[in-house]
């Protein structure tokens, strides 16, 4: 069986992809999601991709963490008790990351969720697509000053753990 060139494979990969990707921007177009237009360029869809994969992250780190702990769905982590831990036990980084994709994920949905029902709440409150957009904004501005502020926490234990900085 001859096999297609291999420009002809990555186009109908792309093809199948950008179709799957405009039959996901229909559906949350239905539900009254219209952040922006996929982009069409390779180049842009993988850095617009990449953007939505690290807010969908940190909302995750940021706002479902601390929310499922506080809950006590999950128990808050002792860092210095990690990393003497991972010191010994090479697979607790796997395991680590294994999570972290776990939460990422479930933030992912509860993000669709929350845009979901927001965007019904603003359809009947008739707010405007520019407000919604600086709306938008702010709420990103927040999220990943948030998420700058946790990464410095992160910083400063690893640096007092290892007997350095303010104790």
């Amino acid at each position: 069986m001859k096999r297609a060139p291999r420009s002809r494979q990555r186009h109908d990969l792309y093809a199948k992809y950008h179709d799957y990707d405009s039959e996901i921007s229909d559906l949350l177009g239905e539900c009254g999601i219209k952040i922006m237009p996929s982009p069409t360029d390779l180049a842009q869809q993988l850095l617009w991709y990449y953007f939505v994969g690290m807010v969908i992250s940190r909302v995750g780190s940021v706002v479902l963490e601390p929310i499922l702990q506080w809950v006590k769905f999950v128990p808050k982590g002792d860092y210095p008790a990690f990393l003497r831990a991972s010191k010994v036990d090479e697979k607790l980084e796997v395991m680590i990351e294994v999570l972290n994709t776990f939460r990422t994920m479930a933030s992912a949905f509860l993000m669709l969720l929350i845009g979901v029902f927001l965007a019904w709440v603003s359809g009947h409150l008739g707010i405007t697509v520019e407000w919604r957009e600086r709306l938008a904004l702010l709420a990103l501005l927040i999220l990943f000053l948030a998420s700058y502020r946790k990464q410095s926490a992160y910083v400063k234990n690893r640096i007092i753990h290892h007997g350095g900085g303010d104790q």
